[in-house]
């Protein structure tokens, strides 16, 4: 399951990340200091917290702001903050390293106007089969290897072709209304396979189709995705497996403003 991230920053733009390190038992460590590691092409402004010992219960806090280049990519990135500390006894000058990060997104560009989804840019994807296939049935374990997507019959020209169990997320950046598609079992597979539908809208469930078999035709979804960041697409097995379970995002399409 792809969780919202933490915070969004866009391309050139800066976060401020603080964090708290607490020792939770033994002894006393030596010579501690905390730090932020910035991702590469990435800055961070702020000073190393250093402590000369730090005992049990005691707390280390520091804040740094994180600078993105222009040219970042987009996607998904964690911010590090990095302790360093000696164990006691001294014999031992054994270093460790305890990281607490903070995920931030850098998004593309939000959609505007009435755009298919296979279209857009995926910002994290899984498939139980072969890769997510945009505009055409999952096919095989190939990549680009679908038929067009096809249920009860009825062919769609766009779409997601995916293979329980799987999960597709794209941003909206809070710019559209509504969710729209035709899902079902592809008509590759025959009256096999049960998969379920569900949506999700930054991690809140928006609409869920309970179990869908291959002998059903397609059922309509409407959802209102208003102020959503991050729409989510995930298929379930149907409880019964994955066998068969070639499932179609047909007609998947956002209404945006």
């Amino acid at each position: 399951m792809i969780e919202p991230a933490d915070t969004v920053v866009q391309p050139g733009g800066s976060v401020t990340v603080s964090a708290t390190f607490t020792l939770d038992e033994g002894d006393p460590v030596r010579r501690v200091t905390m730090s932020a590691v910035p991702p590469a092409g990435w800055q961070a402004d702020g000073s190393v917290v250093r402590r000369a010992q730090l005992a049990t219960g005691e707390r280390l806090t520091g804040t740094w702001t994180f600078i993105a280049p222009a040219d970042v990519a987009t996607g998904f990135v964690d911010l590090p903050v990095v302790v360093e500390f000696d164990p006691a006894p001294l014999a031992t000058r054994q270093r460790v390293h305890v990281e607490q990060a903070v995920r931030a997104l850098v998004p593309p560009a939000a959609p505007s106007g009435d755009v298919a989804v296979s279209g857009l840019q995926f910002i994290a994807d899984a498939n139980g089969w072969g890769p997510v296939e945009r505009d055409a049935s999952n096919g095989e374990a190939g990549a680009g290897d679908g038929a067009p997507l096809t249920i009860g019959g009825t062919q769609y020209a766009t779409g997601l072709g995916v293979h329980a169990v799987s999960t597709v997320t794209v941003y909206l950046g809070g710019a559209c209304d509504r969710f729209t598609a035709q899902v079902g079992v592809d008509d590759e597979v025959g009256n096999q396979g049960s998969v379920t539908f569900h949506v999700r809208g930054d991690g809140r469930s928006l609409a869920d189709t309970g179990v869908v078999t291959g002998s059903a035709g397609a059922t309509a979804l409407d959802v209102d995705v208003s102020d959503v960041e991050l729409l989510t697409l995930d298929v379930g097995d149907g409880g019964d497996g994955i066998n068969f379970d070639h499932a179609d995002w047909a007609d998947a399409t956002v209404s945006c403003r």
